[in-house]
């Protein structure tokens, strides 16, 4: 499969993909269907984490979703886009949501910043700060960081350590890189999470781009994995990252990569014939061997 070379080629052994329900219409299903995102997590337990959409548009569904592929399946962690259904991250509505992923120790991918929602105050990290305050023990995984409030952003995190900050895309040739790698180098050096946005640019691209930026020797494998990999309580300390324990842990680049994925089988074509189209990521990454190119992605051990 061409993407799994991609990912070799820019150091990544393990992919997180984080899938979506919709671009804001009212869907009655998630774009990618949760059953592929199980098969994918099964056909490739070394190389995917994954998870599955949920909507605040269909909170009974949403939950049933989470029981059935997550607590109850392979795939990993959810993720929810709330200002694609015109919720702001502390609307009472998604409540339930949030209840049942904090009851169950579930991972929450969350799109905090950059295009969430259809005006840009759904990206005020206003919202997000009052519900960490009520869901304390959530660990929530920010896509593109609170962007373009990225001060904001930053106090956030630093008030609230369940957490994680992905500024992604938004780091690279922009006046917020410089910004986070400031606070990733001080204040939020234990949160601040890599990530690339693949395909808006190559995954190898994202990599680099973030090894750039001028961050501490001394934090660097915090912000390039191991952020990533205690915010999705991967055992990485008993060198266990995946279920099938089949990664030595002196290879393994671990790298959270937010992929919005959609896929689909189609015979003959390379490997199961799976297309990997609309990938939009956020990663986290795991340098390898004591290198400082790595990138992340997650498991529950």
């Amino acid at each position: 499969m061409i993407f799994m070379h991609e990912l070799d080629e820019a150091g990544i052994t393990l992919a997180c993909a984080v899938t979506r329900w919709s671009f804001g219409d009212q869907r009655e299903d998630a774009i990618t269907p949760q059953e592929e995102v199980a098969r994918l997590v099964e056909q490739y337990p070394d190389k995917l984490y994954g998870t599955v959409a949920i909507d605040g548009y269909h909170i009974r569904k949403s939950l049933d979703i989470i029981e059935k592929f997550v607590v109850n399946g392979p795939v990993q962690a959810a993720s929810l886009e709330p200002g694609m259904s015109k919720h702001y991250a502390d609307d009472k509505e998604l409540y339930p949501l949030y209840e049942y992923l904090s009851e169950m120790d579930i991972p929450l991918f969350m799109m905090t910043g950059g295009g969430n929602g259809p005006y840009i105050s759904y990206t005020n990290p206003e919202h997000l700060d009052r519900m960490l305050v009520d869901f304390p023990k959530l660990t929530v995984i920010g896509m593109h960081g609170c962007v373009p409030h990225a001060f904001e952003d930053i106090m956030v995190a630093f008030r609230r350590r369940n957490y994680f900050p992905c500024p992604d895309v938004y780091v690279p040739d922009s006046p917020f890189g410089r910004i986070y790698a400031e606070a990733g180098n001080s204040m939020i050096k234990d949160q601040l999470v890599f990530g690339s946005a693949y395909p808006l640019i190559t995954l190898k691209e994202g990599v680099d781009s973030w090894m750039r930026l001028p961050f501490k020797e001394s934090v660097l494998e915090n912000i390039m994995w191991k952020n990533a990999a205690r915010a999705l309580k991967l055992n990485w300390e008993d060198q266990t990252f995946c279920k099938s324990e089949q990664i030595p842990f002196e290879q393994v680049r671990c790298n959270i990569v937010r992929r919005v994925i959609s896929a689909y089988c189609r015979p003959g074509l390379n490997g199961p014939g799976l297309r990997f189209v609309q990938a939009l990521p956020l990663h986290a990454a795991l340098p390898c061997g004591g290198g400082r190119r790595a990138a992340l992605d997650s498991r529950k051990p």
